[in-house]
Protein backbone atom coordinates (compact mmCIF):
# COMPACT_ATOMS: atom_id res chain seq x y z
CA UNK A 1 0.00 0.00 0.00
CA UNK A 2 1.43 3.31 -0.95
CA UNK A 3 1.98 6.00 1.64
CA UNK A 4 -0.70 8.66 1.82
CA UNK A 5 -0.60 12.32 2.61
CA UNK A 6 -3.92 13.18 4.22
CA UNK A 7 -6.08 10.11 4.46
CA UNK A 8 -5.66 9.23 8.11
CA UNK A 9 -7.93 11.23 10.33
CA UNK A 10 -10.91 11.16 12.63
CA UNK A 11 -14.43 12.11 11.71
CA UNK A 12 -15.32 14.40 14.54
CA UNK A 13 -15.61 18.10 13.86
CA UNK A 14 -13.46 20.03 16.29
CA UNK A 15 -14.03 23.52 17.53
CA UNK A 16 -11.46 25.51 19.36
CA UNK A 17 -10.73 28.96 20.76
CA UNK A 18 -7.42 30.74 20.25
CA UNK A 19 -6.05 33.44 22.48
CA UNK A 20 -2.61 34.99 22.55
CA UNK A 21 -0.52 35.35 25.69
CA UNK A 22 3.11 36.46 25.54
CA UNK A 23 3.22 35.62 21.83
CA UNK A 24 2.09 31.99 22.27
CA UNK A 25 -1.23 30.62 21.07
CA UNK A 26 -3.29 28.60 23.52
CA UNK A 27 -5.90 26.12 22.37
CA UNK A 28 -8.88 25.42 24.53
CA UNK A 29 -8.98 21.64 24.82
CA UNK A 30 -12.22 20.27 23.39
CA UNK A 31 -10.80 16.92 22.22
CA UNK A 32 -7.62 14.96 21.50
CA UNK A 33 -6.86 16.53 18.10
CA UNK A 34 -6.72 20.03 19.49
CA UNK A 35 -4.55 18.66 22.28
CA UNK A 36 -2.10 17.36 19.70
CA UNK A 37 -1.33 20.89 18.58
CA UNK A 38 -1.17 22.05 22.17
CA UNK A 39 1.36 19.33 22.98
CA UNK A 40 3.68 20.72 20.29
CA UNK A 41 3.83 24.26 21.68
CA UNK A 42 7.02 23.37 23.52
CA UNK A 43 8.67 22.66 20.14
CA UNK A 44 7.34 25.46 17.89
CA UNK A 45 9.91 24.64 15.18
CA UNK A 46 8.58 21.12 14.64
CA UNK A 47 7.07 20.68 11.16
CA UNK A 48 3.52 19.33 11.03
CA UNK A 49 0.96 18.47 8.38
CA UNK A 50 -2.42 19.79 9.52
CA UNK A 51 -5.74 19.32 7.72
CA UNK A 52 -8.60 21.81 8.09
CA UNK A 53 -12.03 22.15 6.57
CA UNK A 54 -14.49 25.03 6.30
CA UNK A 55 -18.06 24.64 7.36
CA UNK A 56 -19.14 25.26 3.76
CA UNK A 57 -17.86 25.36 0.18
CA UNK A 58 -16.20 28.73 -0.52
CA UNK A 59 -16.44 29.97 -4.11
CA UNK A 60 -13.72 31.91 -5.91
CA UNK A 61 -14.72 35.36 -4.60
CA UNK A 62 -14.96 34.13 -1.01
CA UNK A 63 -11.70 32.17 -1.00
CA UNK A 64 -9.78 35.08 -2.56
CA UNK A 65 -10.55 37.28 0.46
CA UNK A 66 -8.75 34.99 2.91
CA UNK A 67 -5.17 35.97 3.74
CA UNK A 68 -2.71 33.23 4.65
CA UNK A 69 0.67 33.54 6.36
CA UNK A 70 3.47 33.24 3.81
CA UNK A 71 5.27 30.77 6.06
CA UNK A 72 2.83 27.88 5.59
CA UNK A 73 2.90 25.65 2.53
CA UNK A 74 -0.28 24.15 1.09
CA UNK A 75 0.12 20.49 0.08
CA UNK A 76 -3.50 19.54 -0.66
CA UNK A 77 -6.69 21.48 -1.37
CA UNK A 78 -10.16 19.92 -1.20
CA UNK A 79 -12.42 21.08 -4.02
CA UNK A 80 -16.07 20.25 -4.64
CA UNK A 81 -19.65 21.47 -4.59
CA UNK A 82 -22.38 21.32 -2.00
CA UNK A 83 -25.39 19.17 -2.86
CA UNK A 84 -28.43 18.32 -0.70
CA UNK A 85 -26.79 14.98 0.17
CA UNK A 86 -23.45 16.56 1.15
CA UNK A 87 -20.09 17.45 -0.40
CA UNK A 88 -19.27 16.21 -3.91
CA UNK A 89 -15.56 16.52 -4.57
CA UNK A 90 -12.11 15.39 -3.56
CA UNK A 91 -8.51 16.29 -2.83
CA UNK A 92 -6.28 18.11 -5.32
CA UNK A 93 -2.48 18.42 -5.04
CA UNK A 94 -0.84 21.77 -4.32
CA UNK A 95 2.73 22.55 -5.32
CA UNK A 96 5.27 25.29 -4.69
CA UNK A 97 3.53 28.58 -3.95
CA UNK A 98 0.03 27.27 -4.71
CA UNK A 99 -2.82 28.69 -2.65
CA UNK A 100 -6.37 27.32 -2.45
CA UNK A 101 -7.37 29.94 -5.04
CA UNK A 102 -4.69 28.97 -7.59
CA UNK A 103 -5.52 25.27 -7.16
CA UNK A 104 -9.22 26.02 -7.68
CA UNK A 105 -8.50 28.00 -10.86
CA UNK A 106 -6.24 25.22 -12.20
CA UNK A 107 -8.89 22.63 -11.41
CA UNK A 108 -11.55 24.49 -13.40
CA UNK A 109 -9.23 25.00 -16.37
CA UNK A 110 -7.98 21.39 -16.45
CA UNK A 111 -11.39 19.83 -16.00
CA UNK A 112 -13.03 21.93 -18.70
CA UNK A 113 -10.44 20.50 -21.11
CA UNK A 114 -10.84 16.98 -19.67
CA UNK A 115 -14.57 17.22 -20.40
CA UNK A 116 -13.73 16.95 -24.09
CA UNK A 117 -12.38 13.43 -23.58
CA UNK A 118 -15.09 12.50 -21.07
CA UNK A 119 -17.76 13.54 -23.58
CA UNK A 120 -16.01 11.70 -26.40
CA UNK A 121 -15.65 8.44 -24.48
CA UNK A 122 -18.79 8.40 -22.34
CA UNK A 123 -20.59 5.05 -22.77
CA UNK A 124 -24.09 6.55 -22.62
CA UNK A 125 -25.50 9.82 -24.03
CA UNK A 126 -27.50 10.22 -20.81
CA UNK A 127 -24.36 10.80 -18.73
CA UNK A 128 -23.91 14.43 -17.64
CA UNK A 129 -20.97 16.21 -16.01
CA UNK A 130 -20.63 18.93 -13.35
CA UNK A 131 -20.63 22.65 -13.99
CA UNK A 132 -17.24 23.54 -12.57
CA UNK A 133 -18.30 27.11 -11.86
CA UNK A 134 -20.32 25.62 -9.00
CA UNK A 135 -17.17 24.16 -7.43
CA UNK A 136 -15.30 25.76 -4.56
CA UNK A 137 -12.86 25.01 -1.74
CA UNK A 138 -13.98 23.21 1.41
CA UNK A 139 -10.66 22.34 3.06
CA UNK A 140 -6.90 22.02 2.76
CA UNK A 141 -3.78 20.47 4.25
CA UNK A 142 -0.81 22.69 5.13
CA UNK A 143 2.77 21.94 6.06
CA UNK A 144 4.50 24.24 8.49
CA UNK A 145 6.07 24.68 11.89
CA UNK A 146 3.77 24.59 14.89
CA UNK A 147 3.96 28.30 15.53
CA UNK A 148 3.23 29.17 11.89
CA UNK A 149 0.16 26.92 11.82
CA UNK A 150 -1.13 28.55 14.96
CA UNK A 151 -0.79 31.94 13.23
CA UNK A 152 -2.90 30.56 10.37
CA UNK A 153 -5.55 29.52 12.85
CA UNK A 154 -5.56 33.03 14.30
CA UNK A 155 -5.83 34.58 10.83
CA UNK A 156 -8.77 32.41 9.74
CA UNK A 157 -10.83 31.20 12.68
CA UNK A 158 -13.65 29.62 10.64
CA UNK A 159 -11.67 26.39 10.32
CA UNK A 160 -12.39 22.95 11.75
CA UNK A 161 -9.34 20.84 12.62
CA UNK A 162 -9.43 17.33 11.13
CA UNK A 163 -5.95 15.86 11.37
CA UNK A 164 -2.46 16.47 12.76
CA UNK A 165 0.45 14.45 11.36
CA UNK A 166 4.19 14.80 11.88
CA UNK A 167 5.09 13.48 8.44
CA UNK A 168 3.08 12.99 5.25
CA UNK A 169 4.21 9.37 5.02
CA UNK A 170 3.30 8.45 8.62
CA UNK A 171 0.13 7.74 10.51
CA UNK A 172 -1.44 10.42 12.75
CA UNK A 173 0.37 11.34 15.94
CA UNK A 174 -2.26 9.59 18.00
CA UNK A 175 -4.89 6.96 17.20
CA UNK A 176 -8.13 6.60 19.11
CA UNK A 177 -9.05 3.30 20.75
CA UNK A 178 -11.50 2.65 17.93
CA UNK A 179 -8.81 3.22 15.29
CA UNK A 180 -6.34 0.96 17.08
CA UNK A 181 -8.97 -1.74 17.40
CA UNK A 182 -9.70 -1.55 13.68
CA UNK A 183 -6.00 -1.83 12.87
CA UNK A 184 -5.55 -4.84 15.14
CA UNK A 185 -8.58 -6.59 13.72
CA UNK A 186 -7.27 -6.14 10.20
CA UNK A 187 -4.12 -8.09 11.05
CA UNK A 188 -6.20 -11.22 11.55
CA UNK A 189 -7.77 -10.92 8.09
CA UNK A 190 -7.29 -14.24 6.33
CA UNK A 191 -6.02 -14.21 2.76
CA UNK A 192 -8.27 -17.22 2.16
CA UNK A 193 -11.15 -14.77 2.45
CA UNK A 194 -9.98 -13.05 -0.73
CA UNK A 195 -9.40 -16.09 -2.99
CA UNK A 196 -12.41 -15.28 -5.17
CA UNK A 197 -13.15 -11.85 -3.78
CA UNK A 198 -15.55 -9.97 -6.08
CA UNK A 199 -14.25 -6.40 -6.44
CA UNK A 200 -13.58 -6.11 -10.19
CA UNK A 201 -15.76 -4.02 -12.54
CA UNK A 202 -17.10 -5.98 -15.51
CA UNK A 203 -16.39 -3.58 -18.36
CA UNK A 204 -14.94 -0.18 -19.06
CA UNK A 205 -12.98 2.19 -21.27
CA UNK A 206 -9.46 3.55 -21.01
CA UNK A 207 -7.70 6.47 -22.67
CA UNK A 208 -4.37 8.22 -22.16
CA UNK A 209 -3.50 11.18 -24.38
CA UNK A 210 -2.11 14.72 -24.59
CA UNK A 211 -4.68 17.52 -24.61
CA UNK A 212 -4.67 20.82 -26.48
CA UNK A 213 -2.98 22.58 -23.55
CA UNK A 214 -0.01 20.23 -23.70
CA UNK A 215 -0.96 18.30 -20.55
CA UNK A 216 -1.33 14.53 -20.28
CA UNK A 217 -4.70 13.06 -19.31
CA UNK A 218 -5.71 9.53 -18.27
CA UNK A 219 -9.43 8.68 -18.23
CA UNK A 220 -11.05 5.48 -16.94
CA UNK A 221 -14.67 4.41 -17.24
CA UNK A 222 -15.91 1.30 -15.40
CA UNK A 223 -19.17 -0.50 -14.67
CA UNK A 224 -20.36 -3.23 -12.23
CA UNK A 225 -23.03 -5.59 -13.58
CA UNK A 226 -24.56 -7.16 -10.46
CA UNK A 227 -24.55 -6.86 -6.68
CA UNK A 228 -22.53 -10.09 -6.60
CA UNK A 229 -19.77 -8.28 -8.49
CA UNK A 230 -19.57 -5.86 -5.54
CA UNK A 231 -19.98 -8.53 -2.87
CA UNK A 232 -16.25 -8.64 -2.01
CA UNK A 233 -16.24 -5.23 -0.35
CA UNK A 234 -16.42 -4.94 3.42
CA UNK A 235 -18.36 -2.06 4.96
CA UNK A 236 -15.05 -0.43 5.95
CA UNK A 237 -13.35 -0.77 2.55
CA UNK A 238 -12.06 1.84 0.16
CA UNK A 239 -11.83 1.12 -3.58
CA UNK A 240 -9.08 2.37 -5.89
CA UNK A 241 -8.96 2.31 -9.70
CA UNK A 242 -5.31 2.30 -10.74
CA UNK A 243 -3.32 3.07 -13.88
CA UNK A 244 0.21 1.72 -13.39
CA UNK A 245 3.05 2.73 -15.75
CA UNK A 246 6.38 1.06 -16.51
CA UNK A 247 9.21 3.31 -15.35
CA UNK A 248 11.88 0.62 -15.23
CA UNK A 249 13.92 2.44 -17.87
CA UNK A 250 13.64 5.72 -15.96
CA UNK A 251 11.15 7.28 -18.38
CA UNK A 252 7.41 7.66 -17.95
CA UNK A 253 4.53 9.16 -19.98
CA UNK A 254 2.66 10.88 -17.13
CA UNK A 255 4.16 13.50 -14.83
CA UNK A 256 3.03 14.99 -11.52
CA UNK A 257 -0.74 15.27 -11.10
CA UNK A 258 -2.33 18.64 -11.78
CA UNK A 259 -5.99 17.92 -10.99
CA UNK A 260 -8.48 15.04 -10.84
CA UNK A 261 -12.20 14.35 -11.00
CA UNK A 262 -14.52 11.40 -10.43
CA UNK A 263 -18.20 10.68 -9.93
CA UNK A 264 -17.49 7.98 -7.34
CA UNK A 265 -18.97 8.71 -3.91
CA UNK A 266 -16.52 10.46 -1.56
CA UNK A 267 -13.72 10.24 -4.10
CA UNK A 268 -10.05 10.94 -3.48
CA UNK A 269 -6.86 11.25 -5.49
CA UNK A 270 -4.26 8.78 -4.24
CA UNK A 271 -0.91 10.16 -3.12
CA UNK A 272 0.69 10.09 -6.56
CA UNK A 273 2.70 13.18 -5.71
CA UNK A 274 4.76 10.82 -3.53
CA UNK A 275 4.43 7.62 -5.52
CA UNK A 276 5.06 8.62 -9.12
CA UNK A 277 8.07 10.72 -8.23
CA UNK A 278 9.84 7.84 -6.54
CA UNK A 279 9.54 9.28 -3.03
CA UNK A 280 7.16 6.57 -1.82
CA UNK A 281 5.48 3.49 -3.24
CA UNK A 282 7.12 1.67 -6.14
CA UNK A 283 9.30 4.05 -8.13
CA UNK A 284 9.70 1.60 -11.05
CA UNK A 285 5.95 1.00 -11.30
CA UNK A 286 4.32 4.33 -10.41
CA UNK A 287 0.55 4.56 -10.44
CA UNK A 288 -2.00 7.28 -11.05
CA UNK A 289 -5.01 6.24 -8.99
CA UNK A 290 -8.33 7.53 -7.74
CA UNK A 291 -10.60 5.93 -5.20
CA UNK A 292 -13.67 6.15 -3.06
CA UNK A 293 -13.56 6.03 0.73
CA UNK A 294 -16.94 4.28 0.68
CA UNK A 295 -16.67 1.25 -1.60
CA UNK A 296 -19.86 -0.16 -0.11
CA UNK A 297 -21.76 2.75 -1.73
CA UNK A 298 -20.72 1.80 -5.28
CA UNK A 299 -23.77 0.81 -7.32
CA UNK A 300 -24.56 -1.53 -10.18
CA UNK A 301 -25.76 -0.07 -13.46
CA UNK A 302 -23.74 3.14 -13.02
CA UNK A 303 -20.90 4.20 -15.29
CA UNK A 304 -18.19 5.57 -12.99
CA UNK A 305 -15.29 7.63 -14.30
CA UNK A 306 -11.95 8.99 -13.16
CA UNK A 307 -10.08 11.76 -15.01
CA UNK A 308 -6.54 12.72 -13.97
CA UNK A 309 -4.72 15.63 -15.63
CA UNK A 310 -0.92 15.60 -15.33
CA UNK A 311 2.14 17.44 -16.46
CA UNK A 312 4.14 15.82 -19.23
CA UNK A 313 6.40 12.98 -18.22
CA UNK A 314 9.84 12.48 -19.75
CA UNK A 315 8.62 10.04 -22.43
CA UNK A 316 6.18 10.36 -25.33
CA UNK A 317 5.09 6.72 -25.10
CA UNK A 318 4.95 4.08 -22.40
CA UNK A 319 3.44 0.74 -21.38
CA UNK A 320 0.87 0.24 -18.63
CA UNK A 321 -1.37 -2.12 -16.71
CA UNK A 322 -4.78 -1.58 -15.10
CA UNK A 323 -5.67 -2.78 -11.62
CA UNK A 324 -8.15 -2.22 -8.80
CA UNK A 325 -7.63 -2.39 -5.07
CA UNK A 326 -9.73 -2.87 -1.96
CA UNK A 327 -8.25 -1.42 1.25
CA UNK A 328 -9.50 -1.07 4.81
CA UNK A 329 -10.58 2.32 6.17
CA UNK A 330 -10.43 3.26 9.85
CA UNK A 331 -13.99 4.53 10.06
CA UNK A 332 -17.21 4.47 8.11
CA UNK A 333 -18.42 7.95 9.00
CA UNK A 334 -15.65 10.05 7.48
CA UNK A 335 -13.97 10.21 4.06
CA UNK A 336 -10.63 11.14 5.59
CA UNK A 337 -9.14 7.87 6.79
CA UNK A 338 -7.66 4.99 4.78
CA UNK A 339 -5.13 2.43 6.02
CA UNK A 340 -2.63 0.15 4.33
CA UNK A 341 -4.27 -2.89 5.89
CA UNK A 342 -6.22 -5.73 4.27
CA UNK A 343 -5.08 -4.78 0.78
CA UNK A 344 -6.31 -6.86 -2.15
CA UNK A 345 -5.08 -5.98 -5.66
CA UNK A 346 -6.69 -7.49 -8.78
CA UNK A 347 -6.03 -6.81 -12.46
CA UNK A 348 -8.02 -5.65 -15.50
CA UNK A 349 -4.96 -5.69 -17.78
CA UNK A 350 -1.65 -7.17 -16.65
CA UNK A 351 1.88 -5.88 -17.25
CA UNK A 352 2.58 -4.51 -19.75
CA UNK A 353 -0.35 -5.12 -22.06
CA UNK A 354 -1.24 -1.47 -22.75
CA UNK A 355 0.77 0.80 -25.05
CA UNK A 356 0.06 4.49 -24.48
CA UNK A 357 -1.04 6.95 -25.70
CA UNK A 358 -4.13 4.91 -26.61
CA UNK A 359 -7.88 4.55 -26.26
CA UNK A 360 -9.85 1.27 -26.06
CA UNK A 361 -12.84 -0.45 -24.50
CA UNK A 362 -12.60 -3.62 -22.43
CA UNK A 363 -15.02 -6.27 -21.24
CA UNK A 364 -13.91 -9.23 -19.19
CA UNK A 365 -15.13 -12.75 -18.59
CA UNK A 366 -15.82 -13.68 -14.99
CA UNK A 367 -14.63 -16.91 -13.33
CA UNK A 368 -17.01 -17.86 -10.52
CA UNK A 369 -15.99 -21.42 -9.70
CA UNK A 370 -13.59 -24.24 -10.54
CA UNK A 371 -14.29 -27.98 -10.36
CA UNK A 372 -10.96 -28.52 -8.59
CA UNK A 373 -8.38 -26.36 -6.85
CA UNK A 374 -5.83 -29.10 -6.13
CA UNK A 375 -4.20 -31.00 -8.98
CA UNK A 376 -1.54 -33.74 -9.11
CA UNK A 377 1.97 -32.53 -9.91
CA UNK A 378 3.70 -33.60 -13.11
CA UNK A 379 0.66 -34.54 -15.19
CA UNK A 380 -1.82 -32.75 -17.47
CA UNK A 381 -5.01 -31.97 -15.57
CA UNK A 382 -8.04 -30.17 -16.98
CA UNK A 383 -9.67 -27.65 -14.67
CA UNK A 384 -13.27 -26.81 -15.59
CA UNK A 385 -14.01 -23.13 -14.95
CA UNK A 386 -17.60 -21.90 -14.54
CA UNK A 387 -18.56 -18.26 -14.95
CA UNK A 388 -19.87 -15.74 -17.48
CA UNK A 389 -18.75 -14.11 -20.73
CA UNK A 390 -16.39 -16.81 -22.04
CA UNK A 391 -15.72 -16.77 -25.78
CA UNK A 392 -13.64 -18.68 -28.31
CA UNK A 393 -10.82 -18.71 -29.14
CA UNK A 394 -9.22 -18.04 -25.79
CA UNK A 395 -6.03 -18.65 -23.85
CA UNK A 396 -5.08 -18.68 -20.19
CA UNK A 397 -2.25 -17.79 -17.86
CA UNK A 398 -0.81 -19.44 -14.76
CA UNK A 399 1.12 -17.37 -12.22
CA UNK A 400 3.55 -18.97 -9.79
CA UNK A 401 5.15 -16.47 -7.44
CA UNK A 402 5.98 -13.46 -9.61
CA UNK A 403 6.35 -15.44 -12.85
CA UNK A 404 3.54 -15.86 -15.41
CA UNK A 405 3.34 -18.83 -17.79
CA UNK A 406 1.15 -19.07 -20.93
CA UNK A 407 -1.46 -21.78 -21.49
CA UNK A 408 -1.48 -22.50 -25.24
CA UNK A 409 -4.67 -21.69 -27.12
CA UNK A 410 -6.54 -24.74 -28.38
CA UNK A 411 -4.01 -27.38 -27.32
CA UNK A 412 -4.54 -26.65 -23.63
CA UNK A 413 -7.90 -24.86 -23.64
CA UNK A 414 -11.39 -26.10 -24.43
CA UNK A 415 -14.41 -23.88 -25.05
CA UNK A 416 -17.59 -25.52 -23.79
CA UNK A 417 -20.12 -22.66 -23.75
CA UNK A 418 -20.28 -18.98 -22.65
CA UNK A 419 -20.50 -20.12 -19.04
CA UNK A 420 -17.93 -22.91 -18.99
CA UNK A 421 -14.42 -23.60 -20.31
CA UNK A 422 -11.69 -26.13 -19.68
CA UNK A 423 -8.04 -25.24 -19.05
CA UNK A 424 -5.36 -27.95 -19.04
CA UNK A 425 -2.63 -27.29 -16.48
CA UNK A 426 0.62 -29.15 -15.72
CA UNK A 427 2.61 -28.08 -12.64
CA UNK A 428 5.92 -29.96 -12.53
CA UNK A 429 6.55 -29.84 -8.78
CA UNK A 430 4.27 -30.67 -5.82
CA UNK A 431 3.04 -28.19 -3.22
CA UNK A 432 3.11 -25.21 -5.59
CA UNK A 433 0.47 -22.49 -5.13
CA UNK A 434 -0.68 -20.87 -8.37
CA UNK A 435 -3.16 -18.38 -9.79
CA UNK A 436 -5.18 -18.94 -12.97
CA UNK A 437 -7.02 -16.63 -15.37
CA UNK A 438 -8.47 -16.63 -18.89
CA UNK A 439 -7.40 -14.36 -21.78
CA UNK A 440 -9.95 -13.60 -24.52
CA UNK A 441 -9.13 -13.18 -28.21
CA UNK A 442 -9.20 -9.36 -27.91
CA UNK A 443 -6.66 -9.33 -25.06
CA UNK A 444 -9.07 -8.83 -22.18
CA UNK A 445 -8.49 -10.96 -19.09
CA UNK A 446 -10.86 -12.50 -16.58
CA UNK A 447 -10.53 -12.13 -12.83
CA UNK A 448 -7.46 -13.90 -11.50
CA UNK A 449 -8.46 -16.83 -9.29
CA UNK A 450 -6.14 -17.66 -6.40
CA UNK A 451 -6.05 -20.76 -4.24
CA UNK A 452 -4.92 -23.47 -6.70
CA UNK A 453 -2.22 -25.91 -5.57
CA UNK A 454 -0.34 -28.93 -6.89
CA UNK A 455 0.23 -32.00 -4.78
CA UNK A 456 2.62 -34.92 -4.96
CA UNK A 457 2.24 -38.68 -4.61
CA UNK A 458 0.86 -39.54 -1.20
CA UNK A 459 3.35 -40.64 1.44
CA UNK A 460 3.48 -41.49 5.16
CA UNK A 461 6.53 -40.35 7.10
CA UNK A 462 5.51 -40.98 10.71
CA UNK A 463 2.82 -42.68 12.82
CA UNK A 464 2.59 -41.47 16.43
CA UNK A 465 2.40 -43.55 18.55
CA UNK A 466 3.60 -46.42 16.38
CA UNK A 467 2.66 -48.99 19.06
CA UNK A 468 -0.83 -49.43 20.57
CA UNK A 469 -2.20 -51.76 23.23
CA UNK A 470 -4.42 -54.62 22.17
CA UNK A 471 -8.12 -54.08 22.81
CA UNK A 472 -7.74 -50.37 23.46
CA UNK A 473 -8.96 -47.89 20.87
CA UNK A 474 -7.03 -44.71 20.16
CA UNK A 475 -6.28 -42.00 17.63
CA UNK A 476 -3.04 -42.31 15.68
CA UNK A 477 -1.39 -39.17 14.33
CA UNK A 478 -0.34 -39.97 10.75
CA UNK A 479 2.07 -37.44 9.20
CA UNK A 480 3.02 -37.38 5.53
CA UNK A 481 2.32 -35.51 2.30
CA UNK A 482 -0.24 -35.47 -0.49
CA UNK A 483 -3.07 -36.49 1.85
CA UNK A 484 -6.12 -35.39 -0.12
CA UNK A 485 -9.68 -34.61 1.00
CA UNK A 486 -11.69 -37.83 0.93
CA UNK A 487 -8.68 -39.94 1.89
CA UNK A 488 -9.48 -43.51 2.97
CA UNK A 489 -7.60 -45.47 5.64
CA UNK A 490 -7.01 -49.20 5.98
CA UNK A 491 -5.33 -51.53 8.47
CA UNK A 492 -4.10 -54.39 6.33
CA UNK A 493 -7.23 -54.99 4.20
CA UNK A 494 -9.79 -53.70 6.75
CA UNK A 495 -11.19 -50.29 5.87
CA UNK A 496 -11.51 -47.74 8.69
CA UNK A 497 -14.97 -46.22 9.02
CA UNK A 498 -15.01 -42.58 7.73
CA UNK A 499 -15.94 -41.44 11.25
CA UNK A 500 -12.52 -42.65 12.34
CA UNK A 501 -10.67 -40.37 9.90
CA UNK A 502 -10.04 -36.69 10.60
CA UNK A 503 -7.94 -35.08 7.85
CA UNK A 504 -6.30 -31.86 9.05
CA UNK A 505 -4.16 -30.97 6.01
CA UNK A 506 -2.18 -32.39 3.08
CA UNK A 507 0.47 -33.31 5.66
CA UNK A 508 -1.57 -34.67 8.59
CA UNK A 509 -4.53 -36.93 9.38
CA UNK A 510 -5.90 -38.55 12.56
CA UNK A 511 -6.91 -42.25 12.25
CA UNK A 512 -8.81 -44.17 14.97
CA UNK A 513 -7.82 -47.82 15.41
CA UNK A 514 -8.81 -50.60 17.82
CA UNK A 515 -7.06 -53.97 17.41
CA UNK A 516 -7.99 -57.22 19.22
CA UNK A 517 -4.88 -59.17 18.22
CA UNK A 518 -1.19 -58.48 18.64
CA UNK A 519 1.43 -58.23 15.94
CA UNK A 520 2.64 -55.89 13.21
CA UNK A 521 0.03 -54.28 11.01
CA UNK A 522 0.10 -52.06 7.93
CA UNK A 523 -1.56 -48.66 7.87
CA UNK A 524 -2.57 -47.63 4.33
CA UNK A 525 -3.81 -44.22 3.24
CA UNK A 526 -5.51 -44.07 -0.18
CA UNK A 527 -6.47 -40.89 -2.03
CA UNK A 528 -9.64 -40.65 -4.14
CA UNK A 529 -7.47 -40.87 -7.31
CA UNK A 530 -6.22 -44.32 -6.24
CA UNK A 531 -2.69 -43.36 -5.16
CA UNK A 532 -1.74 -44.80 -1.78
CA UNK A 533 1.02 -45.09 0.82
CA UNK A 534 1.70 -47.54 3.65
CA UNK A 535 3.62 -47.73 6.93
CA UNK A 536 3.72 -50.35 9.68
CA UNK A 537 2.76 -50.05 13.35
CA UNK A 538 2.67 -52.58 16.23
CA UNK A 539 0.02 -53.91 18.60
CA UNK A 540 1.24 -55.33 21.94
CA UNK A 541 -0.15 -56.90 25.15
CA UNK A 542 -1.56 -54.85 28.01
Amino acid sequence: MRKRMIKLAVAATITFVISVTFGFAQIKKYDEKAQLLLSNLATPEKELYVTFQFGQVLKKDEISKIKYPDSVKFTTVFIGEMKPDGFHGGNQPAYGNDTPLTVLERFKSDMNLALVELERTKPSPEITFPNFEDYGVYGFTVKGRTGEILKLMQTEQNLDLLDVTEDSSKTPLQLSKEQKKGSELSESFSLDRSINRRILPNEGRFSAYENSAGKRVVVNWFFFNTREDLSGFFNDDAYEHQTVLNKRDGSVYLGPVSTSLSNMPSYYLDSTDLNNQGIGGTAQEPDWSMGTYKASQLQTGVWYYTAITCDKGNADKDTAKLSVQAIQTYCSSSPWCVTGNRKDTQFIRTAWDISIPTSFSWKRSNILDADKTLIPAGRDTEIILTGTGFSAPFGARVKIGNTTYPIHWGAQTRYINPNQVGVKVNIANPYIDFTLWVVSNDGNISNQVKGFRSYGTIGITLITPNRVRVGQGGWLAVSGYGIRPGVRAYVNTWQIDPSGIDRISDEFVWVYVKMNTIGTFTMKLENPDGTSATKNFSVFYK
